[in-house]
């Protein structure tokens, strides 16, 4: 229950960090739009980054195996996105 939060409140403030990115992207002229994109792209990393940290201690907290968060992030995080790439790149 506690990482279904931490995924949800992690949703509410990446958005609100890609909302502000974007309102600046498209109505300001003070940086150019190849450093928004960039920005965004990075917010994006520290909010899955953040989210993985928190599943860490919840599992450390939980005294679950590591091996299991690692099960977990291929299975549930990674293959996902592999298959979507491959299938959108034409290798399947």
């Amino acid at each position: 229950m506690k990482y279904l939060f931490g995924i949800y409140q992690s949703y509410r403030y990446g958005a609100i960090f890609l909302f502000v990115i974007i309102i600046l992207m498209s109505y300001t002229r003070i940086l150019p739009v190849r450093d928004y994109i960039i920005s965004g792209i990075i917010v994006l990393g520290l909010m899955y980054l953040l989210r993985v940290i928190r599943l860490l201690i919840i599992f450390i907290n939980r005294n679950i195996s590591i091996f299991y968060l690692i099960l977990y992030l291929c299975a549930l995080e990674i293959l996902p996105v592999l298959i979507v790439v491959k299938y959108f790149t034409g290798l399947v």
